[in-house]
């Protein structure tokens, strides 16, 4: 087994469940890299928890086609909750620089392509 297919496999114990983080216009494909700066704060949680246990999340593009044009600032800034399209691209973080001010820089490799099949509705960011 080379590198990258140790880094693009799905943990063994790999529960199904992992973090969406929805981008308008943003598309990860599988053994493709992404960098990322993450600087708000209910991302910075997720990737906090990211961090502490598995290194997963899964990229989601926003569905501008079920969303009207005046609905997308409040989507992008947390006050509406975004449609999202059904398939999504589970990525593993490989390398995670912490900068000041709580801002965060990461890269993420797609590990596969999967499909949403329900959202969880949780009490945090």
């Amino acid at each position: 087994m080379d590198n990258l297919d140790g880094v693009t496999r799905l943990p063994d114990d790999f529960s199904g469940r992992v973090r969406l983080f929805p981008l308008p216009e943003l598309v990860v494909f599988p053994h493709a890299m992404q960098p990322l700066h993450i600087f708000e704060p209910r991302y910075c949680e997720m990737l906090a928890e990211s961090m502490a246990t598995d290194q997963l999340i899964a990229m989601a593009t926003i569905d501008t086609d079920a969303v009207d044009a005046g609905d997308v600032p409040q989507i992008l800034s947390g006050d509406a909750t975004p449609p999202l399209d059904s398939t999504v691209c589970i990525g593993k973080i490989v390398s995670h620089s912490e900068m000041e001010d709580d801002r965060h820089n990461i890269l993420l490799v797609g590990i596969r392509r999967a499909r949403i099949r329900t959202e969880l509705k949780l009490d945090r960011s």
